[in-house]
């Protein structure tokens, strides 16, 4: 299915329509970024076959996940780096 992108598209279906707004929101985007539990997941999938609001919500925001995630430049940094931030994040609390 084509997603729009365009700005009156997404305001129009930021949950308007959704009975559950609050949970729903909190469900998709832990559904999105791989957080949400099985359960989780199995609740949100059924939500979206029944809320249309909920799904071009769901599908809007995981198109630009993933056009992000994309866009990404994964770099390694020197292990030496990771050691001295958690020795000063460590050492402020």
């Amino acid at each position: 299915m084509a997603v729009s992108t365009n700005k009156t598209t997404h305001r129009t279906t930021e949950l308007s329509d959704c009975t559950d707004q609050d949970l729903c929101k909190e469900m998709l985007y832990r559904v999105i970024d791989g957080q949400a539990s099985s359960r989780e997941e199995e609740i949100f999938g059924r939500k979206i076959e029944n809320c249309m609001s909920c799904f071009k919500q769901y599908q809007y925001e995981k198109s630009m996940k993933d056009v992000i995630v994309s866009k990404i430049d994964k770099k390694s940094v020197p292990s030496s780096l990771a050691e001295d931030i958690i020795f000063k994040v460590k050492k402020l609390a």
